[in-house]
């Protein structure tokens, strides 16, 4: 059952009054100059509570000395989202329009007080946060407690304060071959997980005690590969306004190697050769990927042979007579050539 409140005074005209309410006291105050107020509290008793006034004789009220409580504005410095574990942030709490009023502040997280950790209230008005961990996450408020009366201003509003790992960067090889030759292009491209803007980029080459170089965009382009860039690779993101750096990507072997030779032999028939006799050379390129295509050259090296099929590894024709012969790969899926081969010589009888 709700409580029955009967009012032992009825008030005059409520536009004329104002209302102060601390605990279960309620003070009422008149606009008039000089007139009596009522401090009124209310018992209760079962389901009925009754008011009790007692009439006091007032000085002047202000209507300003009636505002309610001054209220907190809370800020962030820096005012970074999310921070990243091992940060600093530092909490400001400022109370409004009570400048000649001298303030100790609470801090809380959620509901709970966390500084200082009993009921107190702590002499500056900001609270520092650091090296930050993910613990720390969480809504934060302030509260203003006046020292010479010990009143509350009101609770700022919340700030959520998210704490996150430090992101783990991601090195790709583009195009994403086993193995590079002498001369081709390759491009590095470092990832920072779930962050796109704001990174310079650190590459490791072999060690990663010290940055071999540095860039603004998250890819590092090889245009002219050559043997010494061969080795193992490392990147990671920075942020020189924050002073943090990303986790260090995983390793990445790039393999780079002379353009294999090509090698060009007689198959058939053997030695010595007759005019009229068929004849058939073959080409192969060692210790190297398939996906070869070959070209054939007679006499010299700018003079190629027609083929059938086109562009397999083995030609036949029919000798005529005495020449020297040569091969070369072609790469199916990239623009790179084999070396040529050394001169086969024939001597046609």
């Amino acid at each position: 059952m709700r409580p029955v409140v009967r009012a032992a005074r009825q008030p005059a005209e409520p536009e004329d009054l104002y209302f102060l309410s601390v605990g279960e006291t309620l003070t009422v105050f008149s606009k008039q100059v000089f007139s009596s107020t009522h401090s009124c509290g209310f018992t209760c008793r079962g389901s009925a509570c009754v008011f009790l006034c007692v009439s006091v004789f007032a000085a002047v009220i202000s209507p300003a000395s009636c505002q309610g409580r001054p209220g907190a504005v809370l800020t962030q410095e820096p005012d970074w989202t999310p921070l990243f574990t091992g940060e600093q942030v530092t909490l400001r709490c400022e109370v409004q329009g009570r400048g000649d009023s001298v303030w100790s502040y609470r801090w809380y997280r959620g509901r709970e007080q966390v500084f200082p950790s009993v009921s107190t209230a702590h002499d500056q008005n900001t609270f520092s946060l650091g090296p930050v961990a993910q613990s720390h996450s969480g809504q934060y408020s302030c509260q203003g407690v006046r020292r010479s009366d010990s009143a509350l201003s009101s609770t700022s509003s919340s700030i959520t304060l998210t704490v996150t790992a430090l992101p783990r960067a991601a090195l790709r090889v583009d195009p994403h071959w086993s193995r590079f030759y002498t001369g081709e292009k390759v491009s590095l491209s470092c990832e920072i997980d779930g962050e796109a803007t704001g990174w310079k980029y650190l590459w490791y080459k072999d060690t990663t005690d010290t940055a071999a170089s540095q860039t603004a965009g998250h890819t590092l382009t090889i245009t002219t590969a050559a043997e010494s860039d061969r080795g193992q690779y490392w990147c990671r993101g920075q942020r020189e306004e924050r002073g943090l750096q990303s986790q260090l990507s995983d390793s990445v072997s790039l393999t780079v190697s002379e353009l294999p030779r090509a090698e060009i032999t007689l198959q058939s028939p053997q030695s010595p050769l007759y005019a009229g006799e068929t004849v058939t050379l073959k080409c192969e390129i060692k210790g190297s990927f398939r996906g070869w295509m070959y070209h054939w050259f007679r006499r010299s090296k700018n003079n190629p042979l027609d083929q059938s099929p086109p562009r397999t590894n083995t030609i036949t024709f029919t000798a005529a007579a005495s020449d020297q012969y040569w091969c070369q790969g072609q790469s199916e899926y990239r623009p790179q050539t084999s070396q040529l081969s050394a001169a086969l010589s024939l001597t046609v009888s």
